[in-house]
């Protein structure tokens, strides 16, 4: 077999084998928040930790601001939107589309111990970025309680 045929058939190979990561990615990424019948494809999220606190930000470009909802349930973040659908009178050919429009749910887990009573979110440009102030998980902590004697 001569060296570029090999080369070639690699090339194809490793081609094949992105594409195949790309969809097991899609699959299985996404597919945990895959979204329900008649809502659009998820927004994404970061969860980082900075300081003393989580902090998520949410991308929701084109979501007006009234639209937005945030909820939070002991160790869950809920977002909730609508992206309005750009309004045409239907003379419109489309080529390509890939925006998503309509209601989303986003759902983030929280990785540890939050105070969420003292959770602040602030909303610019399109990114929805929510602090979280870590607090101490006492169901971990351990100590030694003296037994009196009577």
């Amino acid at each position: 077999m001569p060296a570029s045929s090999a080369s070639d058939s690699l090339e194809k190979f490793q081609a094949f084998q992105r594409e195949v990561n790309r969809l097991f990615r899609r699959i299985f990424e996404e597919g945990a928040n895959a979204p329900a019948a008649g809502e659009s494809v998820p927004t994404r999220a970061d969860v980082s930790e900075a300081g003393g606190d989580v902090v998520v930000e949410v991308e929701t470009p084109g979501t007006p601001f009234e639209s937005l909802a945030l909820w939070v349930s002991r160790d869950l973040i809920v977002v909730e939107g609508e992206k309005p659908v750009d309004a045409h009178d239907g003379k419109i050919t489309w080529h390509c589309m890939e925006r998503d429009f309509g209601p989303f749910r986003r759902v983030v887990e929280i990785p540890c111990p939050v105070d969420t009573n003292a959770i602040r979110a602030t909303y610019r440009a399109g990114l929805l970025t929510i602090v979280c102030p870590k607090i101490e998980d006492r169901r971990e902590s351990r100590r030694r309680v003296p037994i009196e004697r009577l």
